[in-house]
């Protein structure tokens, strides 16, 4: 899967965190705090490109409808390969950006996955 133009590239120790236009910045901060709880949850271990892709466009459709708004997606660290950008980690970043249900995301607090996982607080039905 090729990056898109304009798109960096992340570091596996870089966080990631968006807010959609129009949301409140301070959503991210609540998100960070653990102010939601978490409803539901995905593990992309495992998976390659696609496999995630699909995974991951399907559970949060799911969470959705089923009125699970605050989500966790455990997308890994990317240490497996020297030398290698964490593609899990990029390809959730990119999804999720461009997802207009997502309002916001942030990597999680330690205790939550860290920079392993990310934190999602999708738009209510």
């Amino acid at each position: 899967m090729d990056q898109p133009i304009g798109e960096l590239e992340l570091e596996l120790w870089e966080p990631l965190s968006h807010v959609q236009p129009g949301v409140g910045a301070r959503i991210l901060k609540r998100l960070g705090r653990g102010e939601f709880s978490i409803a539901a949850e995905l593990d992309l271990h495992g998976m390659n490109q696609r496999e995630a892709a699909d995974a991951l466009r399907a559970f949060l459709d799911g969470a959705r409808a089923g009125r699970r708004l605050c989500v966790r997606i455990i997308h890994g660290k990317g240490m497996n390969e020297k030398g290698t950008q964490p593609v899990l980690k990029q390809l959730t970043d990119r999804l999720l950006r461009h997802r207009g249900d997502v309002l916001a995301y942030r990597s999680a607090r330690a205790q939550d996955g860290g920079a392993g996982a990310v934190l999602v607080l999708l738009r209510p039905k």
